[in-house]
């Protein structure tokens, strides 16, 4: 997008004005003023980046950040936040705990989601990558986590609210406003955790800029050839609801039916896995750095299951990895190279654990009495804040491929809250049975603008 031009949330010279004042939020400082700031810098950022992307305009928001050398700020951001909501979130969200407004602590719960975006954007980029330096290892070990637990609850049968397409608005309508905030967390980490895939990917894709220490990490310590595989076998974006024997898969933020027909039809998370493993295993540098065992050769073996021709007129370039399974299955390994590696480890999210150790509880309650229990003046303020963060027309243009949900019920809508323009419905009832809950945001929202 061209500076200047309709639409656009950031100039250039604003957006290196944002750029220069991001700074690291202490994991005790999450909820305050100070953070807020921070926060609306991050959500205007990433906003532009992706306006950016998707006008195929100059990347000058990446540009900033590798320039004023934020990118490692960003990653070591995102560790804080992934520990406060491991330590901290739950003994503020307790049974006792039930604010006249979830607002302050549902925006600090999208925090996380908002520096993932704006690194799932920016890293498409080679130099972002390598602005990483040693970081990057933290930004693997933080990828890994996401995955790794949503195999794990995928396998527990975990997620099976998170993918019911509801077609009654009444869950929506019981629940109190810290369960719906708990259950918008749940979804919110599901997201998180498919944009981590094209984190995983970019990273893999940019593994010439990256130390070998991180490439060892990618194949051995955490063996990400066999976690895609996983992903393959049992996909936690597919399911086959039962309301109407339709299969679903998750696309763009959005569960949507697949036909038949377009049953073998990949998505862009498919793609996603299946490049990972190709830019992996058929990289002659990772061949000679990769562990190859009894165990993990079955495991690659098993992928032969899942390229079928009409994979491979999708993916051409998968023919080669194809031949090098059928080669591997009557052949041994090639060799791993004995060269000797100096290796790095990611410290920065054990060193936020030790300087907080024992001090969860008293951080937690300082928080919440300071932070997330805020009188009328205070959220009026927030909304004001929020207000002046979020251009509608902007995030509208965000938008543009995905069709809006009901608030309540998650079908298609075409109705939008005529005061705050924040909501949207498919039908009058459903607007009304949610008015409850979203009356009070509304007003605020409305007096705010």
């Amino acid at each position: 997008m061209a500076e200047g031009e309709e639409g656009s949330v950031l100039f250039l010279p604003e957006c290196e004005a944002f750029v220069q004042s991001l700074h690291a939020t202490e994991v005790d400082d999450f909820g305050s003023g100070r953070w807020a700031s921070q926060h609306q810098y991050l959500e205007k950022l990433n906003m532009q980046a992706i306006l950016n992307a998707q006008t195929h305009a100059d990347p000058f928001v990446k540009e900033a950040l590798v320039l004023q050398n934020k990118v490692p700020m960003l990653v070591e951001q995102l560790l804080a936040i992934e520990v406060w909501k491991e330590k901290i979130f739950p003994l503020i969200a307790t049974s006792d705990f039930s604010p006249n407004q979830t607002f302050p602590i549902v925006m600090v719960l999208h925090h996380e989601a908002t520096i993932v975006n704006l690194l799932e954007t920016i890293l498409f980029y080679k130099d972002t990558c390598e602005c990483c330096e040693d970081m990057v290892l933290d930004l693997i070990d933080f990828c890994y986590r996401k995955l790794t637990t949503l195999v794990a609850r995928h396998e527990a049968g975990d997620l099976s609210d998170l993918l019911k397409v509801t077609t009654s608005g009444k869950a929506v309508v019981d629940r109190t406003s810290m369960e719906e905030v708990k259950f918008q967390e749940d979804k919110l980490q599901y997201d998180i955790s498919i944009k981590c895939l094209s984190i995983l990917r970019y990273i893999v894709e940019h593994r010439d800029v990256i130390s070998l220490s991180a490439l060892t990490r990618l194949l051995n310590v955490h063996d990400v050839p066999c976690l895609m595989i996983r992903l393959i076998e049992d996909p936690p974006w597919r399911y086959r609801d039962a309301s109407d024997h339709m299969i679903r898969k998750f696309e763009e933020g959005q569960w949507l039916k697949v036909s038949p027909a377009d049953l073998h039809k990949l998505t862009k998370t498919e793609g996603q896995v299946w490049i990972t493993l190709h830019l992996l295993l058929m990289d002659g540098e990772s061949q000679r750095r990769y562990n190859f065992n009894d165990h993990n050769k079955n495991v690659l073996l098993r992928l032969r299951a899942y390229m079928p021709d009409i994979l491979l007129d999708q993916l051409p370039f998968l023919t080669d990895m194809k031949v090098f399974l059928e080669r591997l299955a009557v052949s041994d390994p090639p060799g791993t190279s004995s060269s000797f590696v100096l290796e790095q480890i990611p410290e920065v999210r054990q060193q936020l654990l030790e300087k907080h150790k024992g001090r969860w509880k008293q951080i937690a309650a300082e928080q919440r009495e300071k932070y997330f229990e805020p009188s009328p003046e205070e959220m009026k303020k927030m909304a004001d804040r929020w207000c002046n963060t979020y251009d509608f027309k902007a995030l509208d243009r965000l938008a543009v491929n995905e069709k809006p949900r009901c608030a309540l019920c998650g079908a298609e809508a075409t109705k939008r809250c005529s005061k705050c323009q924040m909501e949207w419905y498919c039908k009058r009832e459903c607007q009304v049975k949610h008015w409850k809950k979203h009356k009070p945001a509304c007003a605020l929202m409305t007096q705010a603008s």
